[in-house]
């Protein structure tokens, strides 16, 4: 019980950063979040949308894999996310790794403790 709601937890989180990216980018709270000025805004906005895109096929693949109760769906989906996030600590931003990887840790920490 406890894990399938750490991973609603974290589909939300992907959720919210789908929208963010792909709807909220070039809008004020996305300039804010994303700490932009007009000239990343110009190169970055079509990458943003992508990724957005991404990360809403990621929040899916979590809900699909709890609702069919399929844990090795659910399990490649929160060890991916917790690579994804290592990756944006180096190459982006270390705020990736503690938003995106840590909640998915979690939640793959829950899961093994349950079984």
């Amino acid at each position: 019980m406890i894990f399938n709601l750490s991973v609603y937890l974290v589909s939300f989180i992907h959720l919210i950063f789908f929208i963010l990216e792909s709807y909220l980018f070039n809008k004020p709270i996305g300039i804010k979040v994303f700490r932009l000025n007009d000239e990343k805004l110009k190169y970055t906005k079509a990458f943003a949308i992508n990724q957005g895109y991404y990360n809403l096929c990621l929040s899916i693949g979590l809900l699909v894999g709890i609702w069919l109760n399929n844990h090795q769906l659910t399990l490649f989906i929160l060890s991916s996310i917790v690579v994804l996030g290592i990756v944006g600590a180096f190459t982006v931003s270390k705020r990736i790794f503690y938003l995106q990887s840590i909640p998915a840790i979690v939640s793959l920490v829950l899961f093994f403790v349950k079984f």
